[in-house]
C-alpha cells in the first residue's frame, strides 16, 4: 500500500473538508452554496440512519463510503447534474442512496451501477430506483461489455474490488469514456498503488479528500 507522504505528494491539492472541494472547484458553475447542500445531505443522512436501524445487512458496515465521501458524491451531482454517472461496488446501497437522491432532486440523469452480488441495494427504496440502472457482472468480459455500452460518463466513481490489478483495469477501461467535463473519482485510493500510477500514466495530478479512514482520489476535468 502506498504511504500516506506519497499519496498527499502525488497530489495537486488534498483536503480533509470536502465542503472546501467544492467550493474551490465547482463553485464557479453553481448557484446552490456548500451550506445549502449540505442542509441537504444531513437530513438525507438522518433518513438514511433509520434505515440501517432497521434493515439487515448482507454486507459489512465498514464497506460504505464515510461522511465526507458521501457529501462529496451529493454535491458534484448536484452541482454538475450529470447525464450519465457510472459506479462500481453497491453493497448495501449507501454511496448509490446518495447518488440517487441527488438525481431525484435535479429531475435529470441516470445511475448506472456494477456489482458482482445481485444482493446489493439494500438500503434503497423502490421510489429511489426511477434512474437507477444495475448491472450484474461476473467477469472481466462482462465489465467491458457494460462498459462499452456506454457513450459517455459524465461522473465515475470506483468502489469495488481493491486490488491492483482490477482498480488498474476499471481506471484504464473507463477514463477513455469520460466526457470533455467530468470528474473521475475512486475510493480506496490507498489500498494499492493503481490509482498513482495511472494518473502518472496519463499526466494528471488528482485532488485528494483525507476522510475519516480512507484516502479519495478524484481527476476534475471542466
Amino acid at each position: 500500500m502506498p504511504s500516506v507522504e506519497l499519496l498527499l505528494n502525488s497530489s495537486s491539492r488534498n483536503y480533509a473538508n470536502p465542503s472546501k472541494i467544492i467550493d474551490d472547484y465547482f463553485s464557479f458553475n453553481n448557484n446552490i452554496l456548500s451550506s445549502e447542500l449540505l442542509t441537504e445531505y444531513e437530513y438525507l443522512s438522518t433518513q438514511l440512519l433509520e434505515r440501517y436501524d432497521r434493515r439487515t445487512l448482507p454486507f459489512p458496515i465498514q464497506w460504505a463510503a464515510e461522511d465526507g465521501t458521501s457529501f462529496l458524491l451529493y454535491a458534484i451531482t448536484r452541482i454538475r447534474k450529470p447525464k450519465m454517472i457510472l459506479e462500481t461496488g453497491v453493497a448495501n446501497g449507501h454511496s448509490t442512496y446518495f447518488i440517487l437522491n441527488a438525481l431525484l432532486k435535479n429531475g435529470f440523469g441516470s445511475l448506472h451501477s456494477i456489482d458482482i452480488s445481485s444482493k446489493v441495494g439494500v438500503l434503497l427504496e423502490d421510489g429511489e430506483k426511477t434512474n437507477w440502472n444495475f448491472h450484474l457482472i461476473s467477469t472481466k468480459n462482462d465489465f467491458n461489455r457494460v462498459v462499452n455500452d456506454i457513450n459517455e460518463v459524465d461522473f465515475f466513481m470506483h468502489d469495488s474490488n481493491h486490488s491492483y490489478r482490477w482498480q488498474y483495469l476499471e481506471y484504464d477501461t473507463i477514463y477513455k469514456k469520460m466526457s470533455p467535463i467530468s470528474v473521475f473519482a475512486s475510493d480506496d485510493i490507498d489500498c494499492s498503488y493503481a490509482f498513482i500510477d495511472y494518473c502518472s500514466k496519463i499526466n494528471k495530478k488528482p485532488v485528494v479528500l483525507i476522510d475519516k479512514r480512507k484516502f479519495i482520489g478524484l481527476l476534475i476535468n471542466s
